[in-house]
């Protein structure tokens, strides 16, 4: 269970940065919020991957 844990925890830090990233070097406000609607959808199919590692 550990090393699952890990492995979710790399890929939250993975597309945070990506996320991160894209937000930080976007001078465009529409782009940016492109960036920051994948960044939602991110998060939402974590929540169902975290639930799964809970099982």
């Amino acid at each position: 269970m550990s090393r699952k844990m890990f492995w979710l925890t790399a890929y939250i830090l993975t597309g945070l940065g990506m996320v991160g990233q894209g937000v930080i070097n976007n001078g465009a406000s529409f782009e940016t919020g492109i960036v920051l609607i994948i960044g939602l959808f991110y998060f939402i199919s974590l929540n169902a991957h975290f639930k799964e590692l809970k099982n």
